[in-house]
């Protein structure tokens, strides 16, 4: 699958998310109410199920890592969004496997 790079380490991105926040857009792409529960600090919120008519609000010229609960959403959002010239990483594990600071949406 072209433009699809191998999954980030949950505890690798703990420590360097100020470089990832700079250098890829954090697509999270869990539903709404799951998002606002607590989310990774700067990630965006465009549900899987949503994805096809937002995908014109990303910018090919970052890298993508896409994030959701477990990492299986986050598979197929990779996939649509390479299939569109994207260059896509996966955090490996999903939100069960985040360790560090979450945003919560009032």
């Amino acid at each position: 699958m072209t433009g699809l790079e191998a999954d980030v380490d949950p505890d690798i991105l703990v420590k360097q998310l100020s470089d990832y926040q700079k250098d890829c857009i954090l697509l999270d792409v869990r539903e709404e109410d799951e998002y606002a529960q607590g989310h990774i600090p700067g990630a965006v919120n465009i549900p899987l199920s949503g994805l096809h008519n937002r995908i014109k609000e990303l910018k090919k010229d970052k890298s993508v890592l896409a994030i959701c609960l477990t990492g299986r959403r986050a598979k197929v959002a990779a996939k649509i969004l390479s299939e569109q010239g994207f260059n896509v990483k996966i955090m490996a594990g999903g939100m069960n496997s985040w360790k560090g600071a979450v945003e919560k949406k009032s």
